[in-house]
């Protein structure tokens, strides 16, 4: 409820929190239903990497 109030008081915090997320942070929240540990691992095995974006160094 605080969030809602801050929207309605500041128009740079209601921009920010109407602009959308990025694709890569999309998908990182899409999930197949899965049942059991199993099916887990296999969809985890399977699923692209995020990428790590410009400017970033391999550790």
């Amino acid at each position: 409820r605080r969030i809602e109030e801050l929207k309605r008081e500041n128009e740079d915090l209601r921009h920010w929190a109407d602009t959308p997320l990025p694709a890569d942070i999309i998908r990182l929240r899409e999930r197949p239903a899965l049942t059991g540990g199993a099916a887990y691992r296999q969809w985890l095995s399977a699923s692209d990497a995020v990428s790590a974006g410009a400017g970033s160094t391999a550790h």
